[in-house]
């Protein structure tokens, strides 16, 4: 934050404002001074503008303190959170703010680049407009992601200075897109500014496909940077232009210096946040959506300030937090298909928010802003979400603790506890047992995974195996591994009666863990208890071992049916003006869409015994630029960890450049 705030900065007029202290203590997160400068401010300079400076600095403690006070709220809050790209504030303010946004928080968040601001404020308020500035400011900053997602989501499109920004400003890959993809055009101001600073590979595309042109100041930049090689694609235009002396040349050399300026981000990531997407599921005749919004948050009273994955195998995850001096504060043990969120601790007071939302009851007492103190090792939380829905959660401690409790957070009052602490959703109308299952075996935690697959001619099998720890010396004798199980893993579950492995087997498995674990339970398949996701209601299994065999099924490329007699003829006519199309995308996502319609249209011929040596041979002449390196965008060897990516994908700074196509998840 700089050291001296202008007015801007504090969402105020001017320096004199009577609110200027009030504010800055505000921008600058001094919540002791902000409380007594509330406690003596006359009521009319507290505004709503308060509020739009805690939501423009993300001081999102701030933003709920003033929300719980009744201090008045505006859409510019709103507008400058997403502008700021401060995501929880926006979301908070989305949830419990009735003033919503205006159309300057998604031009705001397109210019500065907040790419899930812009999907969130599309998703959850679909019904405010917002203007075409947002993709021309986009496109003007390079922020393409954003420019691809308002294209293909919104319809406020752009306008033809969007191809001018990114032009002027040096980013090809939108100017390709936006020239095939849009029709707003642009103007000779797109040339002129590529000239100007010296991106002539955005010259010659737009000389080869477009017909603007430029104007004359275009060759007076070229003469003045001396850039030569452009000189006859500008005299096309204009024809030739008499070159100044050398000394007006020196002069406007000296003037026009390129540059780039690098950004630096740091990340301070202190927590970790926990959704239950079924209590937000949005069910519409076409679709069903699930939204995160962060239930519980969990930290340390001491904050965290980095991350990292220290340890990973095909079903588990350790993400490690650590402090300013590098010490671990927590690891959280992640593992795919567990009901419980497992936090090992290591010498921390564990920390645990609602973030948005109240804690209404903890083990049957009610929960004020008041902090209590409660203790024992497991606790009841019920806490409130959108629509006046609750929630139950479980939380599980090894040893009695003692905690303070408030309707926002829930922490621990040792400062040196070491331990795994576990937390468990009861879902809404959930059977009863629920809950009892997930105590009797909350104290068996899965650290480690193994994936053995093997096969005989008609049957695939897969075994998951998973080391677990204790969370007590003393744990409960009846408590075994529970996990959850989609449909699908419920369908292939072998019983463990009717076990019988082949001697072929593949194993996959972490470098630590070694081979699969000796000690395994076979499992047992509990049945549902109301988990559901969009792909459908999950069963409780109890045991560190799942066998899964599934019957292989024939799979061919020509339909298993005849075509019918009366579609021959109109499937004849869509083939012959489908193979017609020829793939416009330039970068590898969508072009992969568009080639792989183009293939199969290749399978559709030959099932209507059509020739498809001409299809053929234009998949062939599309795809091979890409292999040889021969577009703007080709295929490279990732030699540092493997896999094919795209060239800018590889190159890019950005993590979602080409969708993230050179990001491990992606090869």
């Amino acid at each position: 934050m700089p050291a001296t705030l202008q007015p801007a900065d504090l969402v105020i007029s001017s320096l004199a404002d009577k609110r200027y202290i009030l504010h800055a203590a505000v921008a600058r997160h001094d919540v002791s001074c902000v409380e007594r400068l509330l406690l003596c401010y006359r009521r009319d300079l507290i505004t709503s503008d308060l509020m739009a400076c805690a939501a423009r600095h993300g001081h999102l403690d701030l933003v709920q303190r003033f929300h719980l006070r009744g201090i008045p709220c505006s859409s510019k809050a709103m507008d400058l959170a997403a502008t700021y790209g401060h995501l929880q504030v926006l979301t908070f303010l989305h949830v419990h703010a009735g003033e919503g946004c205006s159309d300057r928080a998604m031009v705001g968040a397109a210019e500065a680049g907040h790419l899930a601001i812009v999907q969130f404020l599309h998703t959850a308020r679909p019904e405010q407009p917002t203007s075409f500035r947002a993709m021309d400011y986009a496109a003007r900053n390079g922020h393409f992601e954003i420019v691809k997602f308002l294209h293909y989501n919104r319809p406020e499109g752009a306008s033809a200075v969007a191809i001018d920004f990114a032009a002027s400003h040096g980013h090809l890959e939108i100017v390709q897109f936006l020239h095939t993809h849009r029709h707003e055009g642009c103007s000779t101001y797109a040339m002129d500014g590529a000239v100007r600073n010296g991106h002539l590979d955005i010259v010659r595309f737009l000389h080869a496909h477009r017909t603007e042109g430029c104007s004359k100041k275009a060759l007076l930049y070229a003469l003045q940077h001396q850039l030569h090689d452009i000189l006859p694609i500008l005299r096309s235009y204009h024809g030739l232009l008499r070159p100044a002396s050398s000394a007006v040349m020196v002069a406007a050399r000296a003037r026009a210096k390129f540059s780039r300026v690098r950004t630096r981000r740091r990340y301070f990531l202190t927590a970790i946040t926990v959704s239950y997407g079924d209590d937000r599921r949005v069910e519409e005749p076409s679709k069903i959506e699930e939204y995160f919004s962060a239930d519980l948050t969990f930290g340390t009273v001491v904050p965290s300030i980095s991350r990292e994955v220290v340890a990973f195998d095909p079903l588990t995850v350790h993400l490690q937090y650590r402090n300013e001096s590098n010490g671990t504060t927590f690891t959280v043990l992640l593992a795919r298909g567990s009901p419980y969120v497992s936090i090992n601790y290591t010498l921390n007071a564990p920390m645990i928010t609602t973030t948005y939302f109240n804690i209404l009851w903890c083990n049957n007492a009610s929960i004020s802003k008041t902090p209590t103190t409660v203790a024992g090792s497991t606790f009841t939380v019920v806490t409130q979400i959108e629509h006046q829905k609750t929630q139950e959660w479980l939380i599980f401690f090894p040893t009695n603790v003692t905690v303070s409790i408030n309707s926002t957070s829930f922490a621990v009052q040792d400062e040196t506890f070491s331990g795994i602490v576990r937390a468990a959703i009861v879902p809404r109308n959930s059977p009863d047992g629920t809950a009892a299952h997930l105590r009797q075996h909350a104290s068996i935690v899965p650290v480690a995974s193994a994936v053995s697959l093997s096969s005989n001619v008609t049957t695939g099998i897969m075994e998951f195996t998973w080391k677990t720890v204790a969370t007590t010396t003393d744990s409960i004798a009846a408590a075994s591994l529970l996990m959850l199980a989609h449909p699908h893993h419920v369908d292939s579950l072998v019983p463990s009666a009717t076990r019988n492995r082949s001697s072929t087997t593949t194993v996959m498995h972490s470098s630590s863990s070694g081979d699969p674990f000796a000690s395994s339970t076979p499992s047992i398949l509990l049945g549902p208890f109301g988990h559901r996701t969009i792909k459908g209601n999950m069963s409780f299994v109890l045991g560190n071992s799942w066998l899964l065999a599934d019957t292989f099924q024939e799979v061919g490329f020509n339909s298993r049916h005849p075509i019918a007699a009366d579609a021959i003829a109109p499937l004849l006519v869509a083939l012959k003006n489908d193979s017609n199309f020829t793939p416009q995308a330039l970068d590898p996502y969508f072009f992969g869409k568009e080639i792989a319609r183009q293939a199969r249209l290749v399978l559709i011929a030959d099932e209507l015994n059509q020739g498809t040596t001409k299809l053929l041979d234009q998949l062939e002449d599309w795809l091979l630029p890409w292999f040889v390196g021969k577009n703007f965008d080709f295929f490279v060897y990732d030699t540092v960890w493997g896999g094919v990516c795209s060239v800018k994908g590889l190159r890019g700074v950005f993590w979602m450049t080409d969708f993230g196509n050179g990001w491990y998840n992606d090869h």
